[in-house]
């Protein structure tokens, strides 16, 4: 894009910042940026130049004023931070201001955040708003808005980061000061600010639609899989389920009662009208589920449909709707597909239902009100005794009894140190409020105002741990043999002591969960549109630390969303990350939101695999290394000490150097006290990371662990040899697994899982990369290129192979705000699919011999032969996703 030059005269702010860039301890008061400690700072932006045109910035140098270079005003989580800066420019004339700025703890788009007064030598003023998605917005994954361009960015330990560009008006007479003044909704950060004596406005993005091009193409979705084919997964499962009896805990994993030895899951969420189908449509979706190499389901936002209008209880069930719900339980049951599902996530509350909190309207009161209201308790045991006491006529059981349930969260994403404070109402709040000052003292300490937010918190911890012993007594009288989870959402450490109470552990996890610009699940939506592989895996990074090591773990939501161009290689990255920690199950959320897009429709939002082929296909991959065993658990175990005494300090995520100990050791959390951990660490600990101030001493003999910044952790475990120098880079930029099953860099965004049964290549354009098996040389587009074995045998061996070779798919007509696809603004009509280009020379490690090579169409079937090269007594054959007759993403490799 081209602009017009510009005079433009960096502000001096040396007598006016108040922070620096550089931040070691989170949250001590101390700065600097936004006081989010080293893993979150911006020591990534260095002093000097910044140019951006048309504008031009310098950054100040903090080691040479005091540790300040950035102005920060306080607000948002970062309430006491001074809320006003003054610069003074005596007789400076122009008439436009540049900021070089950003936002935390942002608002919802077209919030004011701040202003900018402007004080003119003649005395008069003006006043420049500062608002949201027009002229600043949030410094993690910046994108351009209306008036800001990205004028820099970087990465720090956690994310991508940015600072806009904005131009402000000025009038044109000389000027006295700047006065910057924040209101408190957000914190507000300048790093840099300019004056020209030149009018100018920036240019606005032009929005960007997705057509048929030389980039994308008409494809067809085909939902069913042709019987037989390399894409029929259905081998992986052992129908019918609960052949073997109850699921069973057993330490650390599943176990059926009559099968010795580890089960797992890998499965897909069913949601809102897709649990609710004609029985044909459920016979034809559980076959298409298992073709697709799903041996579990999950039924999610189901309960509320089950309530029928005209009933005066939200308890009650509605017999046709139940009838339809059982029958498609029996129709998975038969095809060997297992069911996990919560008693509490949608259900909506009838007017005037609960006397003793008549406000109770929202889903996230009535978590926390079942807590503590005893009317709202009894009605979650009403719906709970109706829905698991009921006799399913199809398969002749009660819920309560029929082995085809492996488990049950009682209230789904019930967190309640994070839920008190997000989406309830100030009635809820206040409720718990008040009941917490009626006590006047907790046990026997005396409530002051010191003390008073870490005595909430112990409060909250009692009355969910009163709440869920109930809960599992009043199901365990049910005779429930299902095992019992809850708080299946949050990454905070906090709540290790009461998930070390539940039979297994759950967690939800997502790479690029679109943010809401306005209205909750509304247009527009942003994205970040990143590799999760230059993102440094945080998803699983951020999920490994909250299992509990002694119980299973699942993850009963996983989601690398839609329009994200790299999506397809998170499945295959998280599967093979799953099997290596050993985890238990794993389930896509989700398969589908509604019964109509199960047999026709195209494809929508952001979440849905139904008509995504690409996301379906990359599952392939994740089933071959999750589900049938190929990736093994690694021995070695990094154990995470943490405080029992969870009320005293609420710590939202666990440190990004403890998060990146799962590429080298299973990681886990335990409770430690008084010198003694519970769970026992596992016996394979190689190093404790010590999150727990009170462990300070090395009384175990085992390495102790405190580095919080991810590179900085790669460096500690080389220099403690605790990995070998193969295994990863001193400045953290790439690491092999233990035993070499996976490899990552992050800068060259490539990574490789390979199994003598499996492998999986992602490779950005330009990059190649190879396995033992195959090797990819992207040449057009990023790819994920897998190989599965489809006969038992090892790739070399095996007469039989599937071969991927996936890009990404997107609806036509969806309209974003630029050509970057991050924020969307429309989701297209819905009626058509394109798929795009990516074009990659795979060369397969087989001696040529029989080998012969077919297209794949949607269903499985062959579509025509591809003819293949020897090179170096190597097979080689050019993959490109535009066939001349179709879309191609998937192969068949054959020794006939």
């Amino acid at each position: 894009m081209k602009f017009e030059p510009y005079h433009i005269v960096p502000i001096d702010l040396t007598a006016s910042v108040n922070t620096g860039f550089t931040d070691e301890t989170a949250g001590d008061g101390k700065g600097g940026w936004t006081d989010q400690g080293a893993v979150n700072d911006m020591r990534c932006l260095k002093p000097g130049a910044v140019r951006c045109p048309p504008g031009y910035f310098m950054i100040l140098d903090s080691a040479k004023n005091g540790g300040r270079a950035a102005i920060v005003l306080g607000g948002g989580g970062r309430p006491s931070l001074p809320r006003n800066a003054e610069v003074s420019l005596p007789g400076e004339n122009a008439r436009t201001l540049l900021l070089l700025h950003s936002s935390a703890w942002t608002p919802a788009a077209g919030k004011e955040i701040g202003t900018i007064e402007v004080e003119y030598t003649d005395d008069s003023t003006s006043r420049l708003p500062v608002v949201t998605m027009r002229d600043v917005e949030n410094w993690w994954n910046p994108l351009p808005i209306a008036n800001g361009l990205v004028g820099w960015s970087g990465h720090n330990a956690s994310a991508e980061v940015g600072l806009y560009m904005s131009a402000f008006p000025l009038e044109n007479k000389p000027l006295r000061s700047l006065r910057f003044h924040s209101n408190g909704t957000a914190v507000w950060m300048i790093a840099a600010a300019s004056l020209s004596p030149q009018h100018f406005t920036l240019p606005e993005p032009v929005s960007f639609v997705l057509h048929e091009s030389a980039n994308w193409k008409h494809l067809k979705v085909t939902r069913e899989i042709e019987p037989g084919s390399a894409l029929d997964f259905s081998f992986l499962l052992d129908a019918p389920a609960g052949k073997y009896g109850f699921l069973k805990v057993a330490d650390d994993h599943f176990e059926f009662e009559k099968k010795n030895g580890s089960a797992r899951f890998f499965g897909v969420n069913l949601c809102f009208s897709a649990c609710f189908l004609e029985q044909a449509q459920s016979d034809r979706l559980a076959e298409r589920l298992a073709r697709l190499g799903y041996n579990a389901v999950r039924f999610h936002h189901f309960d509320g449909m089950l309530n029928p209008k005209w009933a005066k209880s939200s308890a009650e069930l509605d017999p046709q709707q139940l009838d339809r719900l059982d029958y498609l339980v029996h129709a998975l049951k038969q095809r060997g597909i297992y069911i996990t599902f919560d008693l509490f996530t949608t259900r909506s509350v009838k007017p005037g239902e609960f006397r003793s909190f008549p406000e109770l309207k929202l889903q996230r009161d009535y978590k926390l009100a079942a807590m503590l209201l005893p009317e709202v308790n009894a009605n979650l045991k009403k719906f709970s005794r109706n829905l698991l006491t009921h006799v399913n006529p199809y398969t002749g059981l009660r819920w309560a009894d029929d082995p085809v349930f492996i488990g049950i969260s009682i209230i789904n994403e019930n967190t309640v140190y994070h839920i008190i404070n997000a989406g309830t109402s100030d009635a809820i709040r206040k409720l718990f409020r008040e009941k917490f000052d009626s006590r006047n003292r907790v046990g026997n300490i005396t409530i002051t105002d010191r003390n008073r937010e870490v005595e909430f918190r112990r409060f909250l911890s009692e009355v969910y741990d009163d709440y869920y012993a109930d809960m599992v007594k009043f199901l365990y009288e049910l005779g429930v043999r299902i095992p019992l989870t809850e708080q299946n959402f949050i990454m905070s450490p906090n709540l290790t002591r009461q998930r070390a109470a539940y039979d297994y552990v759950d967690n939800h996890i997502y790479w690029d969960h679109p943010t809401f610009i306005g209205r909750e699940w509304a247009l527009p939506k942003r994205y970040h549109n990143r590799s999760v592989i230059t993102g440094r895996f945080t998803s699983p990074g951020d999920l490994a630390p909250t299992r509990v090591f002694g119980k299973p773990f699942t993850v009963t939501e996983f989601n690398f969303c839609r329009p994200n161009p790299f999506r397809v290689e998170g499945a295959p990255a998280l599967a093979a990350f799953a099997a290596m920690q050993d985890w238990n199950a794993l389930y896509r959320f989700a398969y589908s939101h509604t019964s109509r897009h199960l047999f026709s429709g195209q494809l929508s939002g952001s979440f849905d695999a139904v008509n995504d082929p690409v996301q379906l296909l990359s599952d392939r991959l994740a089933a071959a290394f999750f589900l049938r065993g190929d990736v093994k658990r690694i021995e070695a175990a990094f154990p995470i000490a943490v405080s029992p005494d969870e009320h005293l300090n609420y710590i939202a995520r666990y440190p990004k150097g403890a998060q990146e100990l799962t590429f080298f050791g299973r990681v886990g959390s335990v409770l430690y006290r008084n010198g003694s951990f519970s769970p026992p660490l596992p016996p394979e600990t190689k190093a404790i990371y010590a999150l727990d101030p009170a462990l300070r001493d090395n009384h175990t003999g085992i390495p102790l662990l405190r580095e919080p910044d991810a590179r900085k952790m790669f460096a500690e475990l080389r220099r403690r040899s605790l990995v070998a120098p193969q295994e990863a880079a001193e400045d953290g930029s790439w690491f092999t697994t233990p035993g070499g099953q996976f490899t990552a860099d992050f800068a060259a965004g490539t990574f490789r899982a390979v199994t003598p049964y499996s492998e999986a290549l992602a490779v950005p354009a330009g990059r190649v990369q190879a396995g033992n098996f195959l090797r990819a040389e992207s040449i057009r587009d990023f790819s994920m290129t897998g190989a599965v074995a489809l006969d038992g045998k090892p790739l070399r061996d095996s007469g039989r192979i599937l071969l991927l070779h996936l890009s990404d798919v997107a609806a036509e007509g969806a309209r974003y705000l630029t050509s970057k696809r991050q924020i969307m603004l429309a989701d297209g009509d819905g009626k058509k699919t394109l798929a795009k280009r990516a074009v990659s020379r795979i060369t397969i490690d087989a001696a040529p011999g029989n080998l012969k090579l077919y297209r794949l169409d949607g269903s499985g079937k062959r579509a025509g032969e591809i003819p293949l090269q020897i090179i170096d007594d190597k097979t080689v054959f050019t993959a490109d996703t535009f066939a001349a007759d179709g879309i191609v993403f998937a192969y068949e490799l054959v020794r006939e």
